[in-house]
């Protein structure tokens, strides 16, 4: 087919209109933030005494690039956990949290919607399943 002198500029913005529109659609799908695991996160977990608790992660991305986190169990205590030293090499994350008690996690990042690990405190361990919220 041979097009005429005035269908090669429609022909060309239709392609320039496709080249700059269909990439775009990837960045209007709703997801977990490109920059995991800086969101909110929500866990299920049982302690040692057996009691299950809601636990939520909340990530900041900091000025400097480094991670701000806080930890909540809203049916444990009202207050916010800090979380320290938080560090993400690839897809492991390691980080601290408590008050009185510091516990360590270490799990991994898994596409990005899914952290998987566990908190340690001398001999106890607690798996915990976080998912992007």
């Amino acid at each position: 087919m041979k097009l005429k002198y005035r269908q090669i500029p429609n022909a060309l913005f239709a392609l320039t209109l496709a080249i700059l529109f269909i990439p775009s659609c990837s960045l209007m799908k709703a997801g977990p933030p490109p920059d995991a695991p800086t969101g909110n996160w929500k866990g299920n977990i049982t302690t040692p005494d057996n009691q299950k608790l809601d636990v939520y992660l909340e990530f900041t991305r900091n000025a400097d690039g480094g991670y701000g986190a806080v930890l909540r169990a809203p049916q444990d205590t009202d207050d916010d956990v800090p979380v320290r030293n938080i560090v993400l090499e690839k897809d492991i994350l390691t980080f601290d949290c408590g008050v009185d008690k510091i516990w360590d996690f270490k799990g991994t990042v898994e596409d990005k919607i899914t952290i998987r690990g566990e908190f340690s405190q001398g001999d106890m361990l607690m798996q915990i399943e976080f998912n992007h919220i």
